[in-house]
């Protein structure tokens, strides 16, 4: 009777056991916490493309902007995207000033215009409006600015050469001073 005893004693602690067990199993996970994210991968910049100029002027993109033509206090006047480049004719001394706006410089400036016809080197003058150049009315560079085969360019020290397009408001203004 003992062992019957003993048996029943075993068996209700195992049963206890199992049950407890079994209450344990019964209980809400421990919360997981998720792996933090991967870092983020630094944004590479690719490189700013190299502007290598043509090998030949005339290969070169036209310069952003667009010609008007308009009568500015008495004067035949052809401004290149706003202030890019004037055209201004002084009829009462004879001459086409032109006006590279949007640079700064200091005293005299070289400068060059090249056209179909080939290239003239000229000095400008630093001005509060840019540089400045006057040509006579008859130069035959404001003719072959004019006729350039659709365009011209304007280039002058510290500054990126102008691509400009020939288009009619040259060809009024030097006609207007003459």
């Amino acid at each position: 009777m003992k062992a019957i005893h003993r048996t029943g004693k075993l068996a209700a602690l195992a049963a206890m056991a199992m049950v407890l067990a079994l209450t344990g199993s019964c209980s809400e996970p421990k919360p997981v916490r998720p792996a933090p994210p991967p870092p983020r991968p630094v944004p590479v910049r690719p490189a700013p493309p190299v502007v290598r100029a043509p090998a030949d002027w005339r290969d070169a993109d036209q310069t952003p902007g667009t010609w008007t033509w308009g009568m500015e206090a008495g004067q035949s006047t052809a401004r290149f995207g706003g202030n890019l480049l004037i055209l201004r004719c002084d009829r009462a001394v004879g001459h086409v000033t032109i006006v590279r706006g949007a640079v700064s410089a200091d005293g005299q400036v070289p400068v060059s215009i090249t056209t179909a016809q080939g290239t003239r080197g000229l000095t400008g003058t630093a001005t509060t409006e840019g540089i400045n150049l006057s040509i006579a009315a008859g130069d035959r560079l404001l003719d072959a600015m004019a006729f350039s085969r659709g365009r011209f360019m304007f280039d002058n020290a510290g500054s990126p050469p102008l691509y400009l397009p020939s288009w009619s408001e040259v060809s009024r203004v030097v006609e207007d001073c003459r």
